[in-house]
């Protein structure tokens, strides 16, 4: 932890201080199973979501600020409810943190779940987040057990020992302008592309093998 004006932050590198601890965030995905500690509040929802992405970042518990390992949690936002007083009032917003990380980084496992978002801590090692996203908390936006099936002509193919390689590789592209890739867990291969799931619909297929993830960290 490092005391800044008296405010103790979140100590968030990694890979022996080149790396950033930031986020993947994985919208209608649900982690089975493990919840360590429970957040419920009535905030707007970008206020509790900010609350434990910081909590989960420090490895502090929500209620009595003590430490406890964090490497994942899942939010669900309150919806907005209707008020005659003009001022916006929100239903609870819930989050599950946990130790906790899914398959292949852990041992737990992902699960549809509309309108839940997973939070996944993930190290990056290149310096294009510090410089062009530094207030981003996540970066990647990952759908998992799928890929954007593009042709050869739009890809550029390259090999990733594991996802935040993959990751890295995207961000640290100067070719052309990566917003998204495939990552093939099974074939190490990383398929970079200047297209996404936006421009290309259609392509968006299931691959048991594969993630799709999109890159946010762009100016």
């Amino acid at each position: 932890f490092v005391q800044r004006h008296g405010v103790v932050v979140a100590q968030t590198t990694c890979n022996q201080g080149i790396g950033k601890v930031v986020y993947e965030r994985l919208p209608d995905q649900q982690l089975q199973g493990f919840d360590d500690d429970i957040v419920r509040d009535t905030s707007p929802p970008f206020r509790v979501l900010e609350k434990c992405q910081d909590l989960c970042l420090r490895d502090r518990t929500a209620s009595n600020n003590l430490v406890r390992t964090c490497t994942s949690f899942d939010f669900q936002p309150g919806s907005r409810i209707a008020s005659f007083s003009g001022s916006a009032e929100y239903e609870e917003s819930t989050c599950y943190l946990t130790h906790e990380q899914a398959h292949p980084e852990g041992i737990g496992n992902l699960v549809l779940v509309p309108n839940s978002v997973h939070f996944t801590e993930v190290c990056l090692s290149s310096s294009r987040v510090e410089r062009e996203c530094p207030n981003r908390r996540y970066v990647f936006e990952r759908h998992p057990r799928k890929k954007l099936n593009l042709p050869a002509m739009d890809l550029k193919e390259v090999t990733a020992t594991n996802r935040s390689e993959c990751e890295d590789r995207c961000l640290n592209e100067f070719s052309f302008v990566c917003r998204s890739v495939s990552y093939n867990g099974a074939a190490h291969t990383c398929s970079l592309s200047r297209f996404t799931r936006r421009t290309h619909p259609e392509l968006l297929e299931d691959d048991p093998n594969s993630d799709y993830l999109e890159n946010t960290c762009l100016n």
